[in-house]
């Protein structure tokens, strides 16, 4: 998990050393972002539920993980998915509209998992 941490921060940095783009406009890049980071979460619902459901009708054994693992799965397609889709390659979108909503999702799946995917007889 912490090879994976460390890998996702230094590709991140790596993308602050490619050259901005001055063409585009921050209009656009705000209005094309706000669909980005929407789009994001919209291919993540259905596989994040769905993988949600299979973890929990298995034998989770660590809530907050589980459910970490499941938003990475989920969230990290989506980011898959709208590198295809996005018409803008600008590392700063990317970061900002991309990773960051797929980040917060991961987030936000482990701390449902610590609460969903905990069994009852465990202490």
């Amino acid at each position: 998990m912490m090879a994976l941490i460390i890998s996702g921060t230094v590709a991140a940095l790596l993308l602050f050393g490619w050259p901005l783009n001055d063409a585009l406009l921050l209009s656009d890049l705000i209005n094309t972002g706000v669909r980005c980071a929407a789009w994001t979460v919209i291919f993540a619902l259905a596989p994040w539920v769905a993988l949600l459901w299979a973890v929990w009708r298995g034998a989770p054994m660590a809530g907050a993980l589980d459910g970490a693992l499941v938003g990475a799965g989920a969230f990290l397609y989506s980011f898959a998915l709208m590198r295809v889709d996005c018409p803008i390659d600008e590392p700063l979108h990317l970061l900002t509209w991309h990773l960051a909503p797929a980040l917060a999702g991961i987030a936000l799946s482990a701390g449902i998992g610590a609460v969903f995917l905990r069994r009852p007889d465990r202490k």
